[in-house]
C-alpha cells in the first residue's frame, strides 16, 4: 500500500558505480538512475523478489545490465530504460518462471551494443514488447537480439512467452550460426512472436530451432542473413530448423501467417524449412514473400523454390502465400517500420 521508490534527489542525473541488489524485496521502484562500472550485473533481482519496477534508467559499462534469477520472476516491470555497452547480456532472465497472470513485462527499452544477447530469456510467462534491440553480440559468437533459451528439455523454461512489437536489427554473429533478430531455441515451446520487425541482422530475422508450437504472426523481416563470413548453415530471413546431428527434431506444429519476408542476400531465401522439420512442417498462410536479388522465395528440405505456386503446393498452407515486392520506399531508413535507422541508432520510434 505504500511502495518504496528509489529515485534521484535534487537536480541532475544520479550516477551509481556498482550494483543495486534487491533481495527478498517487493513493491520497489527504481527510477531515473544511471548505473555504471559494476563488476556484476548493474541491477540484480533475486531470492524471490517480486513486483519490482525498473524505469527510465540507464545501465552501461557493467558485466551484465539487468539480471533476474533465484525465484524472482513474478510481476516485475522493466520499462523505458537504456541498457547498452555491457560486457555480456543486456537483460538476462536466468531460469525463473512467472506465474500465469503474474507475468513479468519487459517493455519499451533500448538495448544496444551489448557483448552477448540483447535479451536472454530463460523463463516462462514473460511479455517482451516494444523494445528496440540492436548491435548486440559484439564479443562472442552464438548471440542474438532476443534469445529464448533452455539448457535442456527437463529445465522447463523458455515457454509461454509473448514477444511482440519489438524492433531488432544489426545484431551480430559474423563467424557462426546466430546473430538472429529473434530466436526460439531448443526446447522453448509454445511461444508467440507477433508483430515484430527484424532487419539487417547477421543471422535470420526470426529463427525457430527445435522449438515446438511456435506462432509466428504479422512480423516484418527485411534484409537479414547478412552472413558476412558465409558461416551460416540455414540461410534465410525466416528459418524453421532442427539439430539433425543430434536428432532432437523439435521444431513441429508451428504456425506462420501474415508475415512480410523480404530477402536481399542472393545466397539466402525468404523462408527455409530444413529436412527434419519438413516431416512436420509449419502451417503457413497469407505470408508475403519476396527476394530483391531474384533468389529463392523458399527452401524446402534443401531444395530452392522460386515459384510461389510451387511453394504453396509443397508446404502445408491453410491459405496461399503470395509473392510480391512490398516496395518499401527506402529500406535503409524504414519509416514503414515506424522508425528510422541512422547508423547504428533507432532515431525515432512511434
Amino acid at each position: 500500500a505504500a511502495p518504496i521508490e528509489i529515485v534521484g534527489a535534487g537536480d541532475g542525473p544520479i550516477e551509481i558505480d556498482g550494483s543495486i541488489v534487491l533481495d527478498h524485496a517487493a513493491f520497489v521502484t527504481l527510477r531515473g538512475l544511471r548505473i555504471t562500472r559494476a563488476s556484476d550485473a548493474g541491477i540484480i533481482l533475486r531470492r524471490g523478489s517480486h513486483d519490482i519496477a525498473v524505469r527510465s534508467s540507464a545501465i552501461s559499462g557493467t558485466s551484465l545490465g539487468i539480471w533476474i534469477g533465484d525465484n524472482a520472476g513474478d510481476g516485475n516491470r522493466i520499462e523505458d530504460n537504456t541498457i547498452s555497452g555491457n560486457a555480456t547480456h543486456g537483460i538476462a532472465i536466468d531460469g525463473v518462471n512467472a506465474e500465469p497472470g503474474r507475468e513479468t513485462v519487459i517493455a519499451r527499452n533500448r538495448i544496444a551494443d551489448n557483448g552477448v544477447h540483447g535479451i536472454e530469456l530463460s523463463g516462462n510467462h514473460y511479455v517482451i514488447e516494444g523494445n528496440v534491440v540492436s548491435g548486440n553480440g559484439r564479443r562472442t559468437i552464438g548471440a542474438s537480439g532476443i534469445h529464448v533459451y533452455a539448457q535442456n528439455a527437463r529445465q522447463g523454461v523458455g515457454r509461454y512467452n509473448i514477444i511482440r512489437g519489438n524492433i531488432s536489427f544489426d545484431n551480430r554473429d559474423a563467424a557462426a550460426q546466430d546473430g538472429n533478430g529473434i530466436q526460439l531455441d531448443q526446447w522453448c515451446d509454445d511461444n508467440e512472436v507477433i508483430g515484430n520487425i527484424a532487419t539487417g541482422n547477421d543471422g535470420a530475422g526470426i529463427s525457430v530451432f527445435d522449438a515446438a508450437r511456435a506462432r509466428i504472426v504479422g512480423n516484418t523481416l527485411y534484409g537479414n542473413m547478412r552472413d558476412p563470413r558465409h558461416s551460416h548453415r540455414h540461410k534465410a530471413d525466416l528459418v524453421f530448423a532442427s539439430d539433425d546431428t543430434h536428432a532432437v527434431d523439435g521444431t513441429r506444429d508451428a504456425v506462420a501467417e501474415a508475415n512480410i519476408v523480404v530477402a536481399t542476400n542472393p545466397a539466402a531465401a525468404a523462408v527455409l524449412v530444413d529436412a527434419p522439420t519438413s516431416r512436420h512442417p509449419p502451417v503457413l498462410g497469407n505470408n508475403l514473400l519476396w527476394h530483391i536479388a531474384g533468389g529463392d522465395l523458399a527452401r524446402w528440405h534443401g531444395t530452392g523454390v522460386k515459384d510461389i505456386a510451387a511453394w504453396n503446393a509443397l508446404a502445408p498452407h491453410w491459405a496461399a502465400d503470395i509473392a510480391g515486392d512490398p516496395q518499401f520506399v527506402d529500406p535503409t531508413q524504414p519509416t514503414w517500420a515506424g522508425f528510422m535507422l541512422r547508423g547504428d541508432q533507432a532515431s525515432s520510434w512511434h
